[in-house]
């Protein structure tokens, strides 16, 4: 069994300041807000500190027809449809559909996603059942092919819940940060390639900060990034050892592209694009998001990489369909 850094487990890691900011423990408490399932209220962030892009200019507003407008209650993950038709959103309250310039509840049962993680076939999570479910024990790690409407079980029910749960679009390869002891797993970080059957533990060398999201390359099954308090983290030997690829400043949200092999998405209030290739990074024209709230989660479109969707803690949902140029809001907190 490797040995894991215990700052890889965000319960475990001790409050500490960042510079002259408390950036440092306010990310844990994001976190936390992730982890709970029933925070309410926002989040306060510290101001975005400075980073190795330059300013952008807010995007501007969209001619395109207006979408319809909704609240979600929490955001744990979204990612697009194989076609490219379909938003599909984590809540805690069930799946929620964007297409056709509306929003739909999808088909089964309401779950409790605490993550998900898109693929091209379908997706991966993690969380608890509908409220009407006979048991509400965690449905450890589970898979659907049909958004949602029925779910393929394959690990740890009744023992864990994966705050920390992504996957290869095309590879389908699962990576998960194992927070507690289970029957079979020690804390640490694991992948499977063959949907849970076997697990294989990474060292995870070179973590040494507070991380926040887990992402993972869409074709390589080897290559993976966290976001964290020290800027975006990278692999490509399978977990063991990581390496920045941005500057130290904090990030909270990450992402591989699906429809551009090799580049990342990431950010905390701005949103920008970096290359697995040492290529430099590129900022992305972005809404004005509020020094209290940050990026929760980045989505692209498989067919068109001009089209992204990013969500911020405090349940604020846009998408662009130029690259940045131009932005929708798609969801708003609840009143």
């Amino acid at each position: 069994m490797h040995s894991f850094p215990r700052n890889l487990l965000l319960f475990a890691q001790p409050a500490r300041r960042i510079g002259s900011t408390l950036m440092g423990l306010l990310l844990v408490l994001a976190a936390a807000l992730l982890m709970s399932g029933c925070a309410t209220g926002a989040l306060e962030l510290a101001p975005a500190p400075a980073t190795e892009l330059a300013a952008m200019p807010v995007a501007t507003a969209t001619a395109e027809p207006e979408p319809e407008l909704i609240a979600l209650d929490h955001i744990h993950g979204m990612g697009y449809s194989a076609d490219g038709t379909s938003l599909v959103v984590g809540t805690h309250t069930g799946l929620r559909i964007f297409a056709d310039n509306r929003w739909f509840v999808a088909d089964g049962p309401p779950h409790d996603y605490i993550a998900y993680a898109p693929t091209a076939d379908g997706f991966y999570a993690s969380g608890y059942p509908a409220p009407d479910a006979p048991d509400a024990s965690p449905l450890g790690l589970f898979k659907s092919r049909d958004m949602g409407a029925s779910i393929e079980k394959l690990g740890f029910e009744g023992e864990i819940e994966f705050h920390f749960l992504g996957a290869g679009y095309e590879s389908n390869v699962v990576y998960l940060v194992n927070e507690k002891s289970t029957a079979t797993l020690e804390p640490g970080l694991y992948y499977t390639t063959d949907d849970g059957a076997t697990w294989q533990a990474a060292a995870a060398q070179g973590v040494n900060w507070v991380t926040i999201q887990l992402a993972v390359h869409p074709t390589d099954p080897g290559i993976l990034a966290f976001s964290s308090e020290g800027g975006v983290l990278l692999s490509t030997d399978n977990g063991d050892s990581f390496v920045p690829i941005t500057d130290n400043a904090p990030r909270t949200a990450v992402t591989f592209s699906p429809a551009e092999i090799g580049v990342l998405h990431y950010g905390l209030h701005t949103l920008n694009r970096v290359g697995t290739d040492g290529a430099p990074p590129v900022a992305i024209n972005t809404p004005l998001i509020d020094e209290n709230d940050a990026l929760i989660a980045i989505a692209v479109n498989p067919q068109n990489p001009d089209e992204m969707a990013i969500a911020t803690f405090n349940t604020l949902l846009w998408r662009t369909r130029d690259g940045g140029v131009s932005w929708q809001l798609l969801a708003a907190p609840p009143e």
